[in-house]
């Protein structure tokens, strides 16, 4: 990174120290796929920066054989600008982004860009138009932001939380494009250089600098931030490793409770310096920068491929809790059981409390539980699982079976009401059998999913044609009554028996009594569905 140190002695007062022996790096990942970029020059080049699926952006010093360029007199290469590579063809992209009337005259580097390419912010010096207040030996690093018009990079602008005073650079926009990452030595942060975030507001404005914290960053320098899509930070810093110099690159995940910064590990780190991290959206590959042993130039881009970042196992506790559907009241004895999509299943007896606990992986996003209790119907579900979702309450519903409310009768599912009977050659009902169906329309309140056949019979008495009438008149003054009281009709299905099923003995031609016959005028109630 020797030609990045002399640049920032200008911005930031580097002094970044080389060390062959410095290789204490936490975590050698032998599954990382690591190669030195193709177009690496002998000069400096860093920052790759995937600007579409065919063009890469990157920084370089190199030097530009069909355009004079102006020199660095600190080390006679020439100043860091913006370059493309399409496929394996290289091209100037400088000229495509700036009008010659708004051409850097120093350095320019660290750029990043919205989703659609509309938007850029990047690092520079200077305008050539602009002096600096203060001598060039001291200028500062800036972020500037330009608009795409026409094709061309128009409305150069500085961002208003520069400063004459103090450097600030490296900026990248975050993926949800309102936040902008971007590093300072400003006064008031923790060390050297601190990485720090504004947000983004309406009409490019943005809120007060926001440092990230003592979690982040440390009493020297921290550098080249980056942000991907699951809002893992990635970032260079030599503030980890008592005693030594140089930047390794690190990440932590600004979504936890808690920061816990983690070491890239070999092959990303190396006893070099190790900085400017990008990682391509929705892959575990990318790019990041070094001037390790075996590059081209002074600091070199690599490619990666593999997945580095430590496997953590998560704790997070989901907590399930039965009620009965119509009391509320917590069902306590209960034998629970959870399954996870990998096939795990664990189950638990009883809880004095009705809470049943489990450990849920971060990875999981939904898992099957079932309950079973004596008198409630049995319960099955599969749970959607998010941070804001870890506590479950679900309500049991009573098993009318359970409760002696039915019974099987002749393979058949009967609803239990007592007798409902019909005078002898009439269809009306009964006041004495009006709260008995009442009794079977509480219980189809309570139970709204099941569905009922209402079957009417008659005694033998009279012609069979005229009782098949007769009972099917009976079973419909049922239903219209049921609905009457609110009962959806498509749950009523009704027939009229006749004679067809005499209970006793009672049928054509013999003689009985009227108690005899009364017994087979009735009605059944059988749940089909």
């Amino acid at each position: 990174m020797q030609n990045i140190q002399l640049q920032y002695s200008l911005l930031f007062t580097l002094v970044l120290v080389f060390n062959l022996n410095a290789q204490i790096i936490t975590g050698n990942k032998p599954d990382i796929e690591v190669k030195n970029a193709s177009f690496n020059s002998i000069y400096s080049d860093f920052g790759a920066f995937q600007y579409s699926d065919n063009m890469l952006v990157f920084t370089s010093a190199k030097n530009v054989k069909t355009r004079k360029q102006r020199k660095w007199k600190n080390n006679e290469e020439p100043f860091l600008n913006i370059y493309s590579i399409v496929g394996s063809e290289e091209s100037f992209f400088d000229d495509k982004i700036f009008n010659k009337k708004d051409k850097f005259k120093y350095h320019v580097s660290s750029v990043t860009f919205n989703k659609n390419r509309t938007l850029m912010y990047f690092t520079a010096n200077d305008l050539l138009s602009k002096r600096s207040v203060v001598k060039k030996e001291k200028s500062r690093l800036k972020i500037y932001f330009a608009t795409l018009i026409n094709n061309e990079w128009q409305n150069i602008k500085e961002v208003p939380f520069n400063s004459e005073l103090y450097s600030t650079g490296h900026p990248y926009l975050a993926p949800n494009e309102k936040e902008l990452y971007f590093v300072s030595d400003r006064p008031g942060g923790f060390g050297l250089t601190d990485i720090y975030k504004v947000n983004i507001l309406a009409n490019n404005s943005f809120s007060e600098v926001i440092n990230l914290g003592s979690e982040i960053n440390t009493a020297k320098k921290e550098m080249f931030p980056f942000v991907d899509e699951d809002n893992f930070l990635y970032f260079s810093s030599n503030g980890n490793k008592p005693g030594l110099d140089d930047l390794d690159i690190y990440y932590a995940n600004l979504n936890a409770d808690s920061l816990k910064v983690l070491n890239a590990g070999i092959p990303i780190n190396s006893g070099a310096d190790d900085f400017a991290f990008f990682k391509i959206n929705g892959k575990e590959a990318g790019y990041f920068s070094s001037d390790r042993i075996g590059g081209k130039g002074g600091d070199d881009i690599y490619s990666f491929k593999g997945d580095f970042k430590e496997k953590t196992i998560c704790n997070k506790e989901l907590t399930f809790r039965f009620r009965d559907s119509k009391t509320l009241k917590v069902v306590e004895e209960v034998s629970f059981y959870s399954e996870s999509p990998t096939g795990n299943i664990s189950n638990q007896e009883n809880s004095a409390n009705g809470i049943y606990k489990i450990t849920q992986d971060c990875a999981l996003e939904k898992i099957k539980i079932s309950a079973f209790s004596q008198k409630y119907v049995p319960f099955k579900k599969e749970v959607l699982i998010n941070d804001n979702k870890l506590n479950f309450d679900f309500f049991l519903e009573k098993d009318i079976r359970a409760e002696k409310l039915v019974k099987v009768v002749n393979n058949k599912l009967q609803i239990i009401i007592g007798d409902i009977y019909f005078a002898y050659n009439k269809f009306t009902i009964s006041p004495s059998s009006e709260p008995k169906i009442e009794k079977l329309i509480k219980i189809m309140q309570e139970y709204p999913e099941i569905k009922i056949k209402i079957s009417s019979h008659t005694d033998s008495r009279g012609s069979e044609a005229y009782n098949l009438k007769l009972s099917q008149k009976r079973a419909r003054a049922i239903q219209e009554y049921i609905k009457a009281k609110g009962i959806s009709g498509g749950r009523l299905l009704y027939e009229g028996i006749g004679e067809k099923e005499i209970l006793n003995k009672c049928v054509n031609k013999v003689k009985c009594s009227k108690e005899e016959h009364l017994m087979n005028r009735r009605t059944t109630f059988v749940i089909i569905e």
